[in-house]
């Protein structure tokens, strides 16, 4: 589900697969190469990087990590079965030029896991759609890996 004024740019899954290492670093030459166009001036902040929660309901409780201070905001989403640390390799390079956020998709990582049969990835973009609202996110890019 895309917000009003969002649409994707590209949509890696109506490719061939490509193995994780290769993909990741793909990605990083790619932001590396918008950043270059980019007049945006920021710096890493060590200080945000804790872990936080976003309450999406009573029983759905979304960790996640903030990095960075660019202009430009980047939501990345890791694929089925990983975590936010499936960006930990590109993290610091990205930091530098965009404000990321890093999300433990509902069931992954340190997030919750309630027993309610809401895993769907209609219900995973729910709760990442209500997230960029909560944040009251701006010019956002979305980022996924696989189910991401």
């Amino acid at each position: 589900m895309l917000l009003p004024g969002q649409q994707i740019l590209y949509n890696i899954s109506d490719q061939v697969p490509i193995r994780r290492r290769r993909f990741l670093r793909s990605l990083s030459i790619i932001l590396t190469a918008a950043v270059g166009t980019s007049r945006t001036m920021s710096t890493h902040n060590n200080s945000a990087n804790a872990p936080q929660t976003f309450d999406f309901s009573d029983n759905t409780q979304v960790n996640f990590e903030l990095h960075g201070r660019g202009a430009r905001t980047l939501v990345m989403l890791h694929g089925f079965g990983a975590s936010l640390e499936t960006w930990r390799d590109v993290e610091p390079a990205l930091a530098e030029h965009f404000k990321l956020y890093l999300i433990d998709l509902k069931g992954h990582g340190l997030s919750s896991r309630p027993r309610d049969n809401h895993y769907s990835i209609k219900n995973q973009a729910e709760i990442v759609g209500s997230f960029i609202l909560k944040k009251q996110l701006r010019n956002v890019v979305l980022v996924g890996h696989s189910y991401g």
